[in-house]
């Protein structure tokens, strides 16, 4: 028979198809095995959830009230408008699978730096370590990694990343360090992994309205709601040993804090102007310890003197520590 003939270029179609789809159905069911596994192991985290979801549109609708045009640009403008339309009232416990919360805040693609990436991670702690610190959480359905010993989640290692690096080049261990202040947290990620270096931290996000709500109900889902204080209006206090969630119309709450370190990954080289000019009103890029990463030339006039680090491609971008 003619290899090359019509009937056989068909059936040998036909088997590459039928191979395809076997692959992605063992693919499927290897991630569906990976959600019950860590459903499993905590799925309190989602009865919590639903316990507070409800009051999730309140919450914002209260903040929202306040203007703060001057703090944002037109790229997060937009962001905010389709975030707005996805996640209120309510929304589901897998949000993180939302097409704009993948695009900003939880990569989902291979990542060709990994191996490079846990490298510097396992210079900064030890293994049993990471197994803590890169654990993912069931609320969210993040898009998981099982990297064997651990089941994570790209942005999870990406977080955890920055600070080993800061830890690496500084010699500063997190877990020394009471008081931090981070411009744009997303959905609450670095915050949580530095909570679970150290729970007693007073630890403040500052943020969009929205995403000061995602932050409230993505990180009392997993540490409680008595850990996280969401500032809802001018009036209300920075907590100690709490994670301050801080909303940008509420900036005046910060007047007098000063943070051990100060931290931003690339938030606020996303932000307006003016927000830039009030970070550096308030002295913030001259804190004891600072964790900065930025696109390139962004901030090099004020990082002067701190130690710059290159990041190469895909994402070109500078580390800036202290």
């Amino acid at each position: 028979m003619n290899p090359t003939s019509p009937l056989n270029k068909e059936q040998s179609h036909r088997s590459e198809l039928l191979a395809l789809k076997a692959r992605r159905a063992l693919a499927d069911l290897g991630k569906r095995s990976l959600y019950k596994k860590i459903h499993q192991e905590k799925g309190d985290q989602e009865k919590a959830f639903n316990l507070l979801k409800p009051r999730f549109g309140t919450m914002y609708s209260e903040i929202a009230s306040y203007d703060i045009e001057r703090f944002v640009v037109p790229l997060w403008a937009g962001v905010l408008k389709g975030l707005e339309k996805a996640f209120l009232p309510s929304h589901s416990s897998s949000f993180l699978k939302n097409p704009l919360i993948m695009y900003t805040m939880h990569p989902t693609g291979s990542d060709r730096r990994l191996t490079e990436k846990m490298a510097v991670l396992d210079e900064a702690f030890s293994r049993e370590e990471l197994a803590y610190l890169c654990q993912e959480d069931d609320i969210g359905k993040p898009l998981l990694q099982d990297l064997g010993w651990t089941l994570t989640s790209q942005n999870t290692i990406n977080c955890l990343y920055c600070i080993a690096r800061f830890t690496t080049k500084t010699g500063v261990d997190c877990r020394r360090v009471n008081n931090i202040i981070e411009w744009g947290g997303g959905y609450g990620m670095l915050a949580k992994i530095m909570h679970r270096l150290k729970e007693d931290t007073t630890y403040t996000i500052i943020d969009l309205p929205l995403l000061s709500c995602l932050q409230w109900i993505y990180l009392s889902s997993i540490f409680g709601e008595d850990s996280v204080n969401l500032v809802r209006t001018p009036r209300d206090p920075i907590l100690d040993r709490r994670i301050n969630l801080v909303s940008l119309p509420f900036l005046d709450t910060l007047n007098t804090m000063s943070p051990d370190l100060f931290v931003s990954t690339f938030a606020l080289s996303e932000s307006s102007q003016y927000a830039q000019e009030f970070v550096v009103s308030r002295n913030w890029f001259n804190a004891k310890h600072l964790l900065l990463a930025y696109l390139s030339e962004t901030f090099d006039k004020l990082t002067q003197g701190m130690l710059i680090e290159n990041i190469p491609p895909p994402k070109p971008c500078r580390f800036a520590y202290r």
